[in-house]
């Protein structure tokens, strides 16, 4: 089974993303969102989206009453989205699901076949399919911040974005 291409991966994910952060925009539009990031994981066909809000930031309790929301700084946004109010909210909406499944069953049948590879060619063939994930997750995101659905979120004076790989923080 050949490898899906990074252009692929990158369609995939933008396209499932858009109606994703649509619904969302709409479900929260009187919450100020100061946060976007992308959790990835090939191995688990992740590309988790995250928002956070300005009322659920980590800034401390004993400074919250004498600062507004517009005083927010990104140190005051925890780098680690799992924390954020919404993680993962993509998975939640039914459109992800149709549009990703796809994706995700293709990906599945390539770890499938390399079950026939021996264990040196199995590990570089999931090393170059893990690589390739990051880089359509990266190449997703950037296509997304220039997206009208992600224009359209009410974002707050700091908004911060920003992509990892689960396993090079976990």
């Amino acid at each position: 089974m050949e490898l899906v291409t990074a252009a692929e991966l990158t369609d995939a994910m933008v396209s499932a993303a858009r109606p994703s952060i649509k619904a969302f925009a709409a479900a929260h539009a009187a919450e100020q969102i100061v946060g976007l990031a992308v959790e990835t994981l090939a191995e688990m066909r992740y590309f988790h989206l995250a928002a956070e809000t300005a009322s659920h930031c980590r800034m401390s309790q004993e400074l919250r009453p004498y600062l507004e929301t517009s005083y927010l700084l990104p140190e005051d946004i925890s780098s680690n989205c799992q924390e954020w109010r919404y993680f993962d909210f993509n998975s939640n909406c039914e459109v992800w699901t149709e549009q990703w499944a796809p994706m995700e069953e293709r990906i599945s049948e390539y770890d499938r076949s390399l079950k026939t590879l021996g264990p040196d060619e199995r590990v570089v063939a999931w090393e170059e399919l893990t690589h390739t994930f990051w880089r359509a997750s990266v190449a997703a995101l950037a296509r997304l911040l220039d997206s009208e659905e992600v224009r359209s979120l009410p974002k707050g004076s700091c908004f911060v974005t920003f992509i990892y790989e689960h396993h090079d923080v976990f």
